[in-house]
């Protein structure tokens, strides 16, 4: 988790001078820096969250209605 939280936090503050730059021709990349901040951003708690908890529920009830017979080798 750590290299993937360090990779979106650089990612993050180096687009934040440009989404929150004024002047002229500035809202021409602060839509795009913003997009970019938030799309990594959600990308990022999405993945780190949101996919395990759903792999872990479904694997719960997969265990729970598909009983797997132990094989030979699985018995000691």
């Amino acid at each position: 988790m750590r290299p993937i939280f360090m990779t979106a936090i650089a990612m993050v503050l180096g687009m934040l001078p440009l989404a929150l730059k004024h002047g002229a021709g500035a809202e021409i990349y602060n839509g795009l820096a913003m997009a970019v901040v938030g799309g990594l951003s959600v990308a990022t708690l999405f993945t780190l969250v949101f996919i395990p908890v759903v792999y872990t529920i479904l694997d719960d009830i997969k265990n729970r209605f598909w009983k797997v017979q132990p094989t030979m080798w699985d018995q000691k």
